[in-house]
């Protein structure tokens, strides 16, 4: 039996017996991005309102969330690309950046996803 977990690594259920790493734990941590994935592609029309709203777009159809294959993951968030038209022949490229909230503890503490962003937003202005 193959074990897979994100990132494209599998293991055998024999390596996994022998490894001293948490393998349950990884297998939970890889189903919850790939949840967490999905969650945010379901939700890819109210990114992109989101986004066209701060951007001061007229219209959220000017804001485009790309495919899952050009989001990017880091430690602590996702990052999803959209492409922003300007007009017919104008375009951008913008990150919205979203935290894993397993990552923040808010499993333990709701609330942590709403206040990490609110942090971050106040460094940044």
């Amino acid at each position: 039996m193959v074990l897979s977990v994100s990132g494209g690594e599998s293991f055998s259920l024999s390596a996994a017996q022998r490894s001293e790493r948490n393998t349950l734990a990884r297998l939970q941590r890889s189903h919850a991005t790939e949840q967490l994935y999905q969650d945010l592609w379901h939700e890819r029309k109210t990114i992109a309102a989101v986004t066209a709203h701060h951007l001061g777009q007229i219209s959220s159809s000017a804001c485009t969330v790309q495919g899952m294959d050009t989001w990017s993951k880091g430690q602590f968030n996702i990052c999803i690309v959209i492409q922003v038209r300007h007009s017919d022949v104008e375009f951008s490229r913008k990150i919205f950046r979203c935290p894993m909230p397993r990552k923040v503890g808010e499993q333990y503490s709701p609330g942590a996803v709403d206040e990490k962003i609110r942090a971050e937003a106040a460094a940044y202005a």
